[in-house]
């Protein structure tokens, strides 16, 4: 006989917004069919969901008695209304190979420690491509829960999936913040919304990984790239995967815009009101919200004191389905939290003990925050950091012997340095070793190896396409075929991995740090970064580095970069300490400063009725000008003045 657990009431407080559809399948009409999830108990305490149907309410309770029967349940633990989550939508148009998230989270910067090997990230969502050439070798056998056929249309899960564990280093489209995890495909949803019943039942059969015996399919991290009201059979199924130990990473919602200000809510729907959605809002679930690629919090993403921290959320790069070698790329808090998930995946592997608390803990504490972030806006501590997330769990999951009286401490082993017959060294202290070789060594010995500045290595050789590098305690070493092995530390060190490192505009390094103006300035591929202590790190580039360059470089009037380059409207600039470079296609780049810099300023800068300059200051009788697309400005000696002339 089946013993009732509790029966919640029929009312759903749920929030819609964006693209999130309101609850299906509970009616209030009198002999209006009701559906309702079913979580039961079984005998050998494993739980499931069933949606059940009744023809109307009077008679739920014998159509959940007769459900939980047939199931063979022990007991019903709860019922609620079904519902339907929604995903977030994405632009396929905005397909662009150049845009990557890992340019922002640092995560290239963690793979010297970790790649995710060894964990398994469970992506609740629509199905996934699973022949598409970035994501072969990172899939397990998938799980579908929705009990509807597979449709190749649905895009989501897969380009989620690429977030977490894209390949590294295969020469196709991106790579994952984990690109040595494995996902575990969870279908969950359809393209018309995810069924609350299939979500709960996702979560449990990630949770029953661990007990099926299967080696490498234990799942460590569940994503969710969904939201909507709360279910209370996702609660329950959230909170067993939490007792169990995995991970929890939910997208925070994309309803952070006014619900009338046109401005701000172009579309005119009134379904964004700011409410973290669930299963994001549950306890004990990292809630990831968004930030665009300045850095800035992104405006239309859900942010309120829920939210544990962001990461990029507009234009992510990532595997699409329109065939096995098709990208997209995505918007929305969907494409935030696979990031968060698979840093959850790297922190996981240098610390396999860490409770889903703990995980949280570092991710949070380490996020970064960029100039202006303030943790009172509600877009949580700050935007994803993965490498300081690696380093701060293997601080974490370091042994500390704890001496008794009678017991003495061990004493360290003392760090070794052994030779290898090929030419390569073996780095050896606290029990690790690390292998250092080629290229990279001679220069790390040119350094003065482990007693230099360098430190001890902590990363053995990673290579990438076109390259390799090795890390240390404070720096690395990179090395390709044509500029040979370079010395990247610092704030210029910090600058290039938020950039994207190798695969960032401005490529390897081609030199070293050199001493410039009380800062220093280090050359790369295809431009320089440049720092001072009154600037921090910028990077120049293409033709405004030229520009830049033929005016004396950061020695010359304009000084350090205070910016990096700003992508504009048919163009870009970069700001300095003496001015700004502009580029347009129809203009190149020329030098804007002084007063007749404030002046154009004024009238609106490139977007206003001047336009972008066509050349830089020359001499004119009393003063200077400077000819722009539509018109020219004058500055006079004597009145101290900028006068504008127009065409």
């Amino acid at each position: 006989m089946v013993r009732r657990g509790r029966t919640l009431a029929w009312a759903l407080a749920l929030a819609p917004v964006v693209a999130l559809a309101a609850p299906a399948g509970v009616a209030s009409a009198a002999g209006a069919p009701v559906t309702v999830d079913v979580l039961l108990e079984h005998a050998d305490g494993s739980l499931s969901v069933e949606e059940v149907t009744a023809p109307t309410a009077s008679a739920v309770e014998g159509a959940v008695e007769d459900a939980a029967d047939a199931a063979g349940a022990a007991e019903v633990v709860e019922t609620a209304p079904a519902t339907t989550y929604r995903l977030a939508a994405l632009d396929p148009g905005l397909a662009d190979p150049v845009v990557n998230p890992l340019r922002f989270n640092r995560a290239q910067a963690a793979w010297g420690t970790a790649t995710g090997t060894g964990t398994v990230v469970a992506v609740l969502d629509t199905g996934v491509r699973a022949s598409h050439e970035d994501l072969r070798g990172a899939l397990l056998p998938a799980i579908d829960t929705t009990g509807q056929p597979a449709d190749p249309a649905e895009f989501h899960g897969t380009l989620v999936s690429s977030v977490v564990a894209a390949r590294a280093g295969n020469g196709r489209g991106a790579a994952g913040v984990a690109p040595g995890a494995s996902v575990l495909p969870v279908r969950v949803c359809v393209q018309e919304g995810c069924p609350s019943a299939a979500i709960a039942n996702g979560i449990l059969r990630a949770v029953a990984t661990l007990d099926d015996g299967v080696p490498g399919n234990d799942v460590a991290v569940v994503s969710m790239s969904l939201g909507g009201g709360y279910s209370s059979v996702i609660a329950s199924a959230v909170d067993t995967a939490l007792a169990r130990g995995i991970v929890v990473v939910a997208s925070a919602g994309n309803g952070g815009a006014s619900r009338t200000d046109p401005r701000e809510n172009p579309s005119g729907s009134a379904n964004q009101d700011n409410a973290v959605q669930y299963p994001a809002a549950l306890p004990g679930v990292v809630s990831v919200s968004a930030t665009e690629t300045d850095e800035s919090a992104s405006w239309w993403a859900t942010h309120n004191p829920q939210v544990a921290l962001s990461a990029l959320g507009n234009g992510v790069l990532g595997a699409g389905v329109g065939s096995d070698s098709a990208y997209v790329l995505g918007t929305g808090t969907s494409f935030s939290a696979p990031q968060v998930a698979g840093a959850a995946a790297l922190v996981k592997q240098v610390w396999p003990t860490a409770t889903p608390a703990q995980v949280r803990d570092v991710l949070v504490r380490t996020a970064r925050r960029p100039a202006g972030w303030s943790t009172g806006t509600g877009y949580g501590s700050g935007t994803l950091d993965a490498a300081a997330a690696v380093a701060a769990a293997a601080t974490a999951a370091r042994p500390t012997p704890t001496p008794t009286p009678t017991t003495p401490a061990p004493t360290p082993s003392t760090p070794t340095v052994t030779p290898r017959a090929d030419g390569s060294a073996d780095y050896t202290r606290d029990g690790r070793t690390v292998n250092v070789r080629g290229a990279i060594l001679a220069r790390y010995r040119a350094a003065g190896g482990h007693t230099g500045p360098l430190g001890w290595p902590t990363s053995g050789e990673v290579a990438v396409p076109g390259g390799a590098s090795t890390t240390f305690e404070r720096g690395q070493v990179w090395w390709t075929p044509a500029g040979g092995a370079q010395v990247v530390v610092g704030e210029v060190l910090a600058q290039w991995q938020r950039l994207g490192a190798h695969v960032s505009p401005v490529g390897f390094p081609v030199g070293e740090e050199r001493g410039v103006r009380g800062g220093v300035v280090q050359a790369f591929q295809r431009g320089i970064i440049a720092w001072s202590p009154a600037t921090g790190a910028r990077e120049v580039r293409g033709a405004i580095l030229d520009r830049v360059n033929a005016s004396g470089g950061v020695q010359g009037f304009l000084g350090f970069p205070t910016t990096g380059e700003v992508a504009l409207r048919g163009g870009a600039f970069t700001a300095f300490q003496g001015g700004s470079v502009y580029w347009s296609p129809a203009t190149g780049a020329q030098v804007v400063r002084g007063e007749i810099r404030r002046a154009w300023g004024a009238t609106g800068w490139e977007n206003g009725r001047l336009g972008y300059p066509r050349t830089g200051e020359f001499p004119v009788p009393g003063g200077v000008r400077q000819d722009f697309q539509g018109g020219s400005m004058t500055f006079s000696f004597a009145t101290r003045a900028v006068s504008a002339s127009w065409r």
